[in-house]
């Protein structure tokens, strides 16, 4: 693998690593503060937030990252443009709370809609700092900073404990968060290559980078409507209750992605764009990474099989017992997640965001028909099922278009080596599953150790095939 991507890839990863642990840490504690009506009710407003923040970016980051060269007025420029839009979008988001209200039949939305609209601004503002600091590959600074606004955000949350409302609280939390990271990342980026932005004039490189933009905006609006229409239909027609917990069984299951193939795709694009003309050679990159992928996506796909109940109880606490089952069957769509993730940065680093635009409309095509044929059942395991099902069919459109438009090769060579990783661990998940049942029938199931004993034997080969996977690589 190449060097400078194996060095971005391990910043990436370790940096990450802080993050996810923070996160994880704290969401262990706002899970006991908040109840699932609170979390679901400002999950519902997010899907807005989300949606709005898309609409401000307009596709700026990638296309600056491709790019070679950007003067500083062209930097300052571009920083002026996002404020703007950030300002602009932030107005629509509060006037349209009237809309979101009605949508939701409560008048409680208004408030909390005030409380997270400084979360659009602010995350448009931070858009040329942070990509300053990307293009200069600063992984490691960026997840710092990460971080740090969310343990400094959450150390506001507790003070303002017993002057504020819980739910106005967890709908800023966002605001917050966003606020301090902006004003980090700007002192920072005057560390970076292309330097701290100021207020400035020049718009000319919008004629450069308008085409790229556009279909990565195109494919962020699309990827919207495809992802969050699941919590849009289910806080419409099942409640706030069981969106909440959809939710965070939907981002227990996230957590893996953040840690692995998130971080990974933040460090693909800087590096091997620098090769875009040369597909064979990002091609045979991509199948080294997947590997790696692939071996990691079944041990923590066995993790979360033999342990979901210990997971549900250590990080959100006894009244989130419902997450469970969602997160056994969502479990079955993480290996294709873990793999698709990182899919859109080797789009952009071949310059193929139109690319990237037509396998994101197919895919949002195929889940926004699962999503409204399950809501017709009025279940969230439905919607959980469909989701699932959804993304196998969007991986396997997704690397078609891939291969065979963008690497123009064969698929052979991406699904021989996924074969290879399952030939080698699915004997031993299969073994594992049977000690696990034989455990259960012997203890009752009543211990958590059951699952964790289960998961040794996956462990163990996984270790043994990723190092013989580096070694070879090396």
């Amino acid at each position: 693998m190449n060097v400078k991507l194996y060095k971005a890839i391990v910043s990436s990863v370790i940096g990450k690593l802080a993050v996810y642990i923070v996160q994880f840490t704290l969401l262990m504690i706002y899970a006991r503060l908040f109840t699932p009506e609170d979390f679901g009710k400002v999950a519902s407003i997010f899907v807005f937030v989300v949606f709005f923040q898309l609409l401000s970016d307009i596709g700026i980051g990638p296309a600056l990252i491709n790019e070679k060269s950007i003067s500083s007025n062209e930097r300052n420029g571009v920083f002026t443009l996002t404020i703007i839009i950030g300002i602009i979008t932030t107005i629509i988001f509060l006037l349209s709370s009237f809309f979101i209200s009605d949508f939701y039949s409560d008048k409680t939305y208004q408030l909390l809609v005030i409380c997270i609209a400084p979360t659009v601004l602010f995350s448009c503002c931070s858009i040329v700092p942070y990509t300053c600091c990307l293009k200069d590959v600063q992984i490691i600074r960026i997840n710092m900073i990460e971080s740090i606004s969310h343990i400094l955000s959450f150390f506001l949350i507790i003070i303002s404990l017993d002057f504020i409302s819980p739910i106005l609280l967890l709908a800023l939390r966002s605001s917050i968060f966003s606020c301090l990271k902006f004003f980090i990342l700007y002192k920072v980026s005057s560390k970076t290559t292309l330097g701290r932005p100021i207020i400035g004039s020049d718009f000319s490189i919008f004629e450069r980078i308008w085409k790229f933009s556009s279909y990565q905006f195109g494919f962020g609006i699309i990827n919207y409507f495809s992802r969050n229409l699941d919590n849009i239909l289910i806080a419409k027609f099942l409640g706030p209750i069981k969106v909440g917990i959809y939710d965070q069984s939907y981002q227990l299951m996230r957590y893996p992605l953040q840690l692995t193939s998130f971080a990974l795709s933040a460090a693909i694009q800087p590096v091997l764009s620098e090769n875009k003309h040369d597909l064979g050679y990002i091609s045979n990159e991509h199948n080294k990474l997947i590997e790696k992928i692939a071996c990691l996506s079944l041990i923590i796909f066995s993790f979360f099989f033999f342990n979901s109940e210990l997971i549900v109880h250590l990080i959100l606490g006894d009244k989130w017992f419902r997450v469970i089952p969602l997160i056994e069957i969502l479990n079955y769509s993480l290996p294709f997640q873990m793999i698709m993730a990182t899919s859109g940065a080797f789009f952009q680093s071949i310059g193929r965001v139109d690319l990237l635009f037509r396998a994101g409309l197919i895919g949002s095509l195929i889940f926004v028909i699962s999503i409204i044929t399950s809501i017709f059942f009025y279940s969230i395991k439905a919607t959980a099922w469909s989701v699932t099902i959804s993304f196998i069919l969007n991986f396997i459109s997704i690397y078609y278009i891939l291969f065979k438009y963008g690497f123009k090769k064969e698929l052979k060579s991406f699904y021989s080596t996924i074969y290879k990783v399952i030939l080698d661990f699915i004997p031993f998940i299969i073994l594992s599953i049977f000690i696990y049942y034989i455990l259960g029938n012997i203890f009752d199931g009543e211990s958590y150790f059951i699952g964790v004993i289960s998961t040794i034997l996956p462990t163990l080969v996984f270790i043994k095939k990723f190092l013989s996977i580096i070694q070879e690589n090396n």
